[in-house]
């Protein structure tokens, strides 16, 4: 498997992720026998890096992946989140390394390799669909300032956020500079993080934002 360059960071990672979420489920559904020959194939067909969250399975999918890389004795990049809820948003750089904490438990891991944000990101905080504004985001004492924290005490090596919400607030979190990862939403259906869509397009255009986070 191709094993290109993760944007600036120089890590070289298999261009395809084993998704431990719940497309597919294999990390928490099964037998714990099938769950863990599936995490050693992967690896063997080359596959380096595994992506999880605390929201997959209501942290079954981290715990399971703890328990089977340990079994297996083996350390591939890992890359986990942090969502935030309304009671999170009074101390929200205590509330990620909280959630942090508790993921790096789960993975019996010291660290990782990526830990992103895991809401959406709107113009505005939005509590009925959970989205933080870009200020809770980029601005003193938010989303940015608490990933900052725990990379800055060697928790994870990078920092990033998943790139869904409004388009003009993830094309700001990637033009502050703070990231080294976006997480973008590119598909068949909608193709227009990586290119451009005709007028009239029928989905959210998200306007390039690949190739702004390359720029």
């Amino acid at each position: 498997m191709r094993r290109p360059r993760l944007g600036r960071s120089g890590i070289e990672i298999s261009e395809v992720v084993f998704g431990a979420g719940a497309v597919g489920g294999g990390v928490f559904t099964g037998s714990e026998a099938a769950r863990t020959a599936l995490v050693r194939r992967a690896l063997e067909l080359g596959f380096n890096w595994i992506d999880t969250a605390p929201g997959y399975g209501d942290g079954q999918s981290e715990e399971n992946l703890g328990r089977i890389l340990t079994e297996l004795g083996v350390s591939p990049h890992l890359s986990t989140k942090v969502r935030l809820g309304a009671a999170d948003l009074d101390d929200i750089p205590a509330a990620v390394e909280r959630s942090f904490r508790a993921s790096l438990a789960r993975l019996r891991r010291p660290g990782v390799t990526l830990l992103q944000l895991h809401n959406r990101v709107e113009r505005a905080r939005d509590a009925a669909s959970g989205a933080l504004s870009v200020e809770d985001v980029l601005g003193p004492g938010g989303v940015a300032a608490g990933l900052e924290r725990v990379r800055a005490a060697g928790g994870t090596r990078l920092i990033g956020f998943t790139g869904l919400g409004e388009s003009d607030a993830v094309h700001a979190l990637v033009g502050s500079g703070r990231f080294d990862t976006v997480q973008a939403y590119y598909n068949l259906l909608n193709p227009s993080a990586g290119r451009a869509v005709p007028a009239g397009f029928g989905a959210q255009d998200y306007r390039g934002l690949i190739g702004a986070a390359v720029a």
